[in-house]
Parts: structure tokens; C-alpha cells; sequence
């Protein structure tokens, strides 16, 4: 599965949340349930007609694989692709999306 940059990571919340407008935005989507990450969030697949939207997010760099679970092969290729090609993420980098996550609980629990 893939993990989006939360919207307060600068730039890339934006960038991914436009990525994801321009592919599905108006369109008749289709959702396949994968289970639970060990938070207990559901995780899923989000298709349009046969285009993963989740792998196409991987192929711009404005998503990450999530890396707790199984992980497809042709996931790891598009990151490695988007690496390779220096696409969005990959060009400066930046905290992962679970990191930023686990920061911010941090820094609330010391408030």
C-alpha cells in the first residue's frame, strides 16, 4: 500500500492532493478493501477502470510505499522509478509521511 504526505507537509500535502484531483476527481471510481495496518486503519485500492491510483501516485513521486505490510512488486518498482527519475519527493526529500506522523504525536504527548 501506499502512504500520502499529510496536507501540512509543505510542499508535498499539496502536490499530492492536486495529483490526486486531476485523476479522480469527477470519475467513477472503484475500491478493494486490503485490510488493516496495525493501527487499525483500513487500507485499500483505489481504481480507476484498470489504472491504480495508488501505484500512478508512486510513479510521480507524491507518495510513498507504506512500508508496514506486503509489499506488491510493481510498487517497488514505480518508487524506484520516481527515484531513479528524481520525480516529485525525490528531488530534495523530506521526512516520510510516518515519520512526520510520529513527530507530531511526539511533540503533542511533551506539550
Amino acid at each position: 500500500m501506499i502512504d500520502a504526505f499529510e496536507m501540512a507537509q509543505i510542499p508535498w500535502g499539496e502536490r499530492g492532493k492536486q495529483l490526486m484531483e486531476r485523476l479522480a476527481l469527477g470519475k467513477k471510481l472503484r475500491v478493494e478493501r486490503r485490510g488493516a495496518d496495525i493501527y487499525g486503519r483500513e487500507l485499500v485500492q483505489v481504481f480507476w477502470g484498470k489504472q491504480d491510483l495508488g501505484l500512478e501516485m508512486l510513479r510521480q513521486g507524491m507518495a510513498l510505499i507504506y512500508p508496514f505490510g506486503v509489499i506488491p512488486q510493481f510498487y517497488k518498482d514505480a518508487q524506484a522509478e520516481a527515484m531513479q527519475k528524481r520525480r516529485g519527493f525525490w528531488v530534495q526529500g523530506g521526512m516520510t509521511p510516518w515519520a512526520w506522523r510520529k513527530r507530531k504525536r511526539l511533540r503533542g504527548a511533551a506539550e
